[in-house]
């Protein structure tokens, strides 16, 4: 991302589990696809935000959260 403000409200905004089009939606973009790539699987890969469904990455039905998954 591209600022630690950037960031940090993406991690807040992910508190809640979020799917893809949320997530493009709440950064104000048009492609779902740059939005997860640019953004978010940065911080997957060190691990500040989590998929809901970790070993398909690609599935329709995955959601992005950040900390403890709610119940």
């Amino acid at each position: 991302m591209s600022n630690d403000e950037e960031t940090n409200n993406l991690i807040v905004f992910c508190k809640t589990p979020r799917t893809r089009k949320e997530i493009c939606d709440y950064l104000g973009l048009n492609s779902v696809t740059y939005a997860i790539q640019t953004y978010v699987n940065p911080l997957v890969e060190v691990g500040v935000i989590k998929l809901s469904i970790p070993d398909k990455p690609k599935s329709p039905k995955q959601l992005y959260y950040s900390g403890e998954r709610e119940k």
